[in-house]
């Protein structure tokens, strides 16, 4: 109803592509939305955990990391956008709520190497991240996570710091 999807296989990648076509004046209203981020600042605390729990489910991820250098598992949550007034918003917003995020710029205008591949910007990306594994713990008891993949490691951290398994074995 919204737009044209194809479905292609792209050789290159080796992976499945989904291309939608959209009529824009249906979509429009996310323009103005992410014009004007200062609906956060309204949005109670139950709110804002389910637009967060939305935003980390598109665009954030949800790490299991193993330091072996420590002998540590390390967690973290970070949310990657190029619109760094959203990010300070959501970054106070978590504040407010007794979280200590950090804002980290992750990727400047130019070029990257990543697996042999070269990757032009022409954006600067950042991200807001959690590290503190009470923190961690207290917001994934929080938010209501939907996507599966992320659900698994939600549940994954959830176990190993319930069972105090923060060394690797």
């Amino acid at each position: 109803a919204y737009g044209h999807v194809m479905q292609t296989f792209d050789k290159y990648n080796n992976s499945e592509k989904i291309t939608v076509d959209l009529d824009f004046e249906s979509f429009k209203f996310l323009l103005d939305a992410k014009k004007e981020c200062t609906f956060l600042k309204n949005m109670n605390k139950e709110e804002f955990l389910h637009f967060l729990a939305g935003f980390i489910d598109a665009e954030g991820s949800i790490s299991i990391n193993k330091r072996k250098s420590r002998n540590r598992v390390e967690f973290s949550i970070q949310i990657y956008n190029t619109d760094l007034e959203l990010l300070k918003m959501i970054s106070s917003k978590l504040e407010e709520f007794g979280f200590h995020p950090s804002i980290i710029n992750v990727k400047d205008i130019g070029s990257s190497y990543y697996r042999g591949k070269i990757f032009n910007h022409n954006y600067i990306e950042y991200k807001v991240s959690l590290t503190r594994k009470s923190e961690i713990r207290r917001l994934l008891e929080l938010i209501p996570i939907k996507h599966p993949k992320k659900l698994e490691k939600v549940e994954l951290i959830l176990y190993l710091l319930e069972n105090n398994i923060i060394k690797l074995d």
